[in-house]
């Protein structure tokens, strides 16, 4: 049977049977199919409030926001505790560890050098504070206060109030890591993200989320 004649059956099935499809065509990217399945859809008529659309907006990027930032903190703190596992493995006595741990390999693949997780800890910690200084400009710009949409967590207030004064800036990271922000020649010079670039992207999210429900 193909996916035609299927499609003229999905006004037959429920949404709990719909909704599965539908999924299934989003992941594999299929428009078509997406698209029929919609058409097929019921529609519901609902009255929401004039704000309705502002906190659906504002709820997204806040989500998005707190996404990020965990991510950030995540790989901030596995960085700095394989620093901490890598120099130990520096300054160990190999051969005791070869003898008490038979499956312990010092040279192995997986291993990460010193420099490594300095890079991962330092980009880390300026992508957190960048996104902060961002999520502070979208907030001011839609009048919300720093209080309104608290993170309640003690680990992420300490990283709040930690990480600036260890982040470095854009221009410290170069001068540390060049090698890694190399390009080839003739192509542009790297640009880090700024917050006026998260803070556009979380501006053009919620614009979208808001003009659906105006």
């Amino acid at each position: 049977m193909t996916t035609n004649v299927l499609a003229k059956m999905y006004n037959t099935l429920t949404a709990a049977e719909r909704g599965p499809l539908l999924l299934a065509a989003v992941a594999r990217g299929d428009e078509v199919e997406r698209q029929r399945l919609l058409d097929a859809a019921t529609w519901k008529r609902w009255r929401v409030t004039d704000t309705y659309g502002f906190t659906v907006g504002v709820g997204f990027v806040f989500s998005d926001y707190v996404v990020l930032q965990w991510d950030h903190l995540a790989m901030h703190f596995f960085a700095r505790l394989h620093w901490m596992y890598a120099e130990c493995l520096i300054t160990a006595d190999v051969e005791r560890l070869k003898r008490e741990f038979p499956d312990f390999d010092p040279d192995a693949d997986d291993r990460f050098d010193l420099e490594t997780c300095d890079f991962m800890a330092d980009v880390s910690a300026y992508k957190f504070c960048v996104n902060e200084t961002a999520w502070a400009m979208f907030r001011d710009e839609l009048r919300i206060g720093p209080d309104v949409l608290p993170m309640d967590d003690v680990l992420f207030e300490m990283a709040v109030k930690r990480l600036p004064n260890e982040a470095p800036s854009a221009d410290e990271l170069l001068a540390r890591y060049p090698d890694r922000f190399r390009r080839d020649d003739g192509q542009p010079p790297f640009q880090f993200v700024t917050p006026a670039d998260v803070c556009d992207g979380w501006r053009e999210l919620f614009r979208k989320l808001v003009g659906q429900w105006e």
